[in-house]
Order: structure tokens, then C-alpha cells, then sequence
């Protein structure tokens, strides 16, 4: 129970992270 506690903000975190990268690779 607990990893999936700890999955859910991972994830979260891993989506605005590809979100920043994805408009880097735009803008570039």
C-alpha cells in the first residue's frame, strides 16, 4: 500500500517533467 502512495506523486512528477522537456524540444 504504501508504494502506491508513494507511485502516485512519482508520477505526477514525471509528467510535468516530460511536459517541461517536451516544450524545451519545441522551442529549441
Amino acid at each position: 500500500m504504501k508504494r502506491k502512495v508513494l507511485l502516485i506523486p512519482l508520477i505526477i512528477f514525471l509528467a510535468i517533467a516530460a511536459a517541461l522537456l517536451w516544450q524545451l524540444a519545441r522551442n529549441a
